[in-house]
């Protein structure tokens, strides 16, 4: 007697990772690794050798105000201003129009329910005169 194979075939692996929808979720991984490396080279090599500059320090990471080492804060919040203003822009950009949609087309549904809604009133006034009428 042969042993039967259990598991699951490459077609159904397949459709697994598409109904799950893990290609998209690894593809997302991959983007935002790229781009943290991008918002990273922008902060580290083009951002803050300007405000260190401004600053007349070397290393903005040497920052100190009142015996506080602001320099590491500094770096990190404006890092994550730069990540929420990034991920803020692609939210407007993409899903603005998609909303913008989605609410045109429910209130053309919400008219379509008044304009029902007064026929549904005007039958019913009609049969109401005819009733007292009698």
């Amino acid at each position: 007697m042969a042993k039967e194979e259990k598991g699951i075939t490459e077609p159904q692996f397949v459709d697994f990772l598409i109904h799950y929808n893990f290609i998209q979720l690894a593809l997302g991984t991959v983007l935002g690794m790229a781009f943290n490396q991008i918002v990273l080279s922008f902060v580290d090599d083009l951002l803050f050798p300007l405000i260190g500059r401004w600053f007349k320090i070397k290393n903005l990471a040497d920052l100190v105000w009142a015996n506080m080492e602001v320099g590491k804060f500094l770096i990190n919040f404006i890092y994550f201003i730069i990540v929420i203003g990034s991920i803020s822009l692609v939210f407007m950009l993409i899903f603005f129009p998609y909303l913008k949609q989605s609410v045109q087309e429910a209130k053309k549904e919400d008219h379509q329910d008044d304009q029902i809604r007064e026929q549904v009133l005007h039958q019913l006034k009609f049969q109401n005169s005819r009733f007292e009428q009698k």
